[in-house]
């Protein structure tokens, strides 16, 4: 038992420590870089080695002082992680994901859309603040349109149904959907440094626009693999719950049966 803990420790320290304190060290190190050379000087490092030689003699004169100040430091690298992490599921994800656009904003959306799907049901046309919200939502329009099902109350129970292979898959698209959005956030914390250095703001940008493009394709291959799930497994929900189907398949008339079901709705 003191093993398995010891060796689940381990793993749970070096997860921390790739998700968080490294990138959390990175961030400082920018942070010096930018308030040690300025607008001026955005790229000199002698500037920053003179602030590095300082303390690096201070902490020298006292040794105890050289611990307390790396473990500070990754302490401090630890908490920014976090505040990545955060910033990644309470502002980008919820804008990814907004549900409340500007009307021109989805006019403009709405006319591009239709141009280009000129015989694509209404029901898929845009509704959230960006592309990546609705990949995700026309998932559940998709899911219902074919098979009647509402996709947030059976994917829990899909997911049991599913094996081992396909949860990992899943698992996999969701931690890759994951560490976009936070590459994403990691720009936003990059942009206040804009008042110290100047090319934090290409830094910014550059983080955004990359973070934005891989959230949009890791999103699309997270939402197929979702569509796929429901495909390959809505006859074994049907069974498990009792649900005969006339087509050998779920239709929109078994459909709102297994919701019911489900929600425990009578």
């Amino acid at each position: 038992m003191g093993e398995m803990l010891a060796v689940l420790g381990t793993r749970l320290t070096e997860r921390v420590a790739a998700r968080l304190t490294l990138p959390g060290l990175l961030y400082i190190a920018l942070s010096c870089w930018a308030v040690s050379s300025g607008h001026a000087h955005p790229f000199e490092p002698t500037r920053v080695a003179a602030v590095i030689d300082r303390w690096a003699a201070s902490a020298q004169a006292v040794p105890l002082a050289l611990a307390v100040d790396i473990g500070l430091a990754l302490l401090a690298a630890t908490a920014i992680g976090i505040a990545a992490s955060t910033v990644a599921t309470e502002v980008v994800g919820r804008v990814w994901s907004g549900r409340r656009a500007p009307k021109r904003w989805l006019a403009r959306r709405g006319e591009a859309w239709r141009a280009r799907h000129e015989d694509v049901p209404e029901r898929y046309a845009p509704q959230r603040l960006t592309p990546i919200g609705d990949r995700f939502r026309t998932a559940g329009e998709k899911v219902d349109a074919q098979y009647g099902l509402s996709l947030p109350d059976v994917w829990p129970r899909l997911l049991i149904l599913a094996g081992p292979d396909t949860r990992e898959l899943l698992a996999r698209a969701s931690d890759r959907y994951r560490a976009d959005t936070v590459l994403t956030a990691w720009a936003l914390l990059v942009l206040p440094l804009t008042v110290w250095w100047w090319p934090a703001a290409l830094l910014a940008g550059l983080g955004l626009t990359v973070g934005y493009r891989r959230s949009l394709a890791s999103a699309s291959v997270l939402a197929t693999l979702i569509e796929s799930t429901v495909d390959l497994h809505q006859r074994d929900l049907a069974a498990s719950l009792g649900v005969e189907l006339d087509d050998g398949r779920v239709t929109r008339a078994e459909g709102p049966q297994i919701n019911v079901l489900i929600t425990k709705h009578t």
